[in-house]
């Protein structure tokens, strides 16, 4: 269940957040998102590129805001250009 502080948070584009998954923690970039209104209220599906852990450069992972939270500090946000390419 996601808590107030984190159902108030909206990311975007090039947002630096840290991916949750499997009781591991991964630095990642948002690369896009997608906001939408449930039930419970709002919820955002994100895209992510990871900058570390076990997935090959160029891996885009799709999870939900539940599965992530805002990296500490102020990380710039990137830019297109600055995201590794698809793999493949």
């Amino acid at each position: 269940m996601t808590s107030t502080a984190e159902a108030m948070q909206d990311y975007a584009s090039g947002d630096a957040v840290v991916l949750l998954d499997g009781g591991r923690r991964y630095r990642c970039r948002i690369i896009a998102v997608e906001s939408f209104r449930t039930r419970a209220g709002k919820a955002q599906i994100v895209q992510l590129a990871p900058l570390e852990g076990p997935w090959p450069r160029g891996t885009r992972l799709v999870r939900t805001d539940d599965d992530v939270v805002p990296a500490p500090g102020r990380a710039p946000r990137l830019t297109d250009d600055t995201i590794p390419p698809l793999a493949g």
